[in-house]
């Protein structure tokens, strides 16, 4: 396995508030990653500090093998990293289809097309020249992974795709996370959910005021030991 993304000593800022205090991580090629922790911890800080959104005053990202002290919202993307945003980011203004061609605008090439988006989602087929926010709040999330799929990633971030959602829809959107595992693009999946953190990832980090507390495997953990490891 090849290293994707690693974060070493990570302090991120919001102006002067301190939010992450020296976070180490890694994702390599292949891997289902998830970070867990309870609201507030700094769990979408760290996705931030990657969008350059957060200020990172100490410590540095690594992006395959270059080091990046401050990055800029692009960079990520233009490394082969999608980020599927907290709240879904969908712009009202565009139809579904123009969303999803947003996605491609980095240029990299790849399996994952218009076509290969709808054949994963073909409801965005269906509601492809409607306005990207009449979807309901399951197919916006569907839309937001079909467009980051368009950059052709080697890995997808995920910061709480299960927010608002039904379960049946949660445990569809898990079989497509496993789906693209399968077929070789790493997932990072930032959730609170712990049956579909179960469904999806093999190894975990904890999160706690801005720290890594723990990691390790998830085949080791019951749903039981991990809910009391994020609730401490």
């Amino acid at each position: 396995m090849s290293l994707i993304l690693k974060y070493e000593n990570v302090h991120a800022y919001y102006g002067k508030a301190h939010v992450l205090h020296g976070v180490d991580l890694a994702v390599n090629s292949g891997d289902r990653v998830a970070l867990l922790g309870r609201n507030g911890v700094g769990k979408t800080t760290s996705v931030n500090a990657l969008l350059g959104i957060s200020d990172i005053r100490n410590g540095a990202i690594t992006i395959k093998d270059k080091e990046y002290k401050k990055p800029h919202h692009y960079t990520a993307a233009r490394h082969g990293i999608s980020v599927v945003q907290q709240g879904k980011f969908i712009l009202g203004n565009l139809s579904v289809e123009e969303n999803l061609r947003l996605g491609a605008a980095v240029g990299r090439k790849g399996q994952w097309t218009l076509e290969t988006v709808y054949n994963l989602f073909p409801i965005l087929l269906e509601r492809a020249n409607t306005p990207g926010t009449s979807l309901s709040g399951g197919q916006q999330q569907m839309l937001a992974i079909g467009r980051a799929l368009m950059a052709n990633p080697e890995l997808l971030i995920l910061d709480e795709p299960s927010e608002g959602l039904a379960p049946v829809i949660i445990e569809e959107l898990g079989e497509v996370f496993c789906r693209l595992a399968g077929e070789g693009i790493a997932i990072f999946l930032i959730e609170q959910n712990l049956h579909l953190v179960r469904q999806v990832a093999e190894r975990y980090y904890v999160m706690t005021k801005g720290k890594i507390v723990e990691e390790g495997m998830l085949e080791s953990q019951s749903i039981e030991e991990l809910q009391h490891h994020v609730s401490v």
